[in-house]
């Protein structure tokens, strides 16, 4: 309770600084702004279920989601078969052929340019997740339905599927290709 009342104050001393003043001005042009809400900081005796199971329906309602939606599984697989044709043809060159300077350069651009595509399908893939179900996140923990440990892991790891395999279906098409 000591600490408790130490965080309230220092939250309440901070709300009346000019830092938050000007931190704050943001806030304003906030198209919802329910999302705009404060911390609340819940004992962990408000939870009804234990952190395990909280996790294990979590995960099992992110699975239910990735089989309603094969559409954007094949999207994503679609995306990884067309962006690795395009490098591994762009880069291609004869099996034995004598390694230059040239062909170093190249590889070292290919090399960018797949860590680059890599990055940024994992990176969407997880704005885009996170994004979609903030509104329902923020209402099931101030509820007391899900933790933020829980849900984040569970997200994460029905996310593996995706940010693994495609990745691997993609660079496997490029090296083959490629060389």
């Amino acid at each position: 309770d000591a600490s408790q009342r130490r965080i309230e104050g220092l939250v309440s001393a901070y709300q009346a600084s000019a830092e938050y003043e000007a931190m704050s001005d943001w806030q304003e042009s906030v198209e919802h702004p329910d999302l705009l809400l404060y911390h609340r900081s819940f004992k962990m005796r408000h939870f009804q279920s234990s952190g395990k199971t909280q996790f294990w329906l979590c995960f099992k309602r992110n699975v239910r989601a990735l089989y309603r939606d094969p559409m954007s599984f094949g999207a994503a697989l679609g995306s990884g078969l067309i962006t690795g044709l395009i490098l591994g043809l762009a880069y291609a060159s004869p099996p034995n052929a004598q390694v230059t300077a040239q062909q170093v350069k190249n590889t070292e651009g290919l090399f960018f340019l797949a860590n680059l595509q890599t990055f940024l399908i994992v990176l969407y893939a997880t704005i885009m997740a996170f994004a979609a179900e903030t509104k329902v996140f923020m209402r099931e923990n101030q509820a007391g339905a899900n933790r933020v440990g829980a849900y984040y892991l569970s997200k994460t790891l029905t996310g593996w599927a995706n940010e693994i395999i495609m990745p691997f279906v993609f660079a496997v098409l490029v090296w083959a290709m490629a060389g």
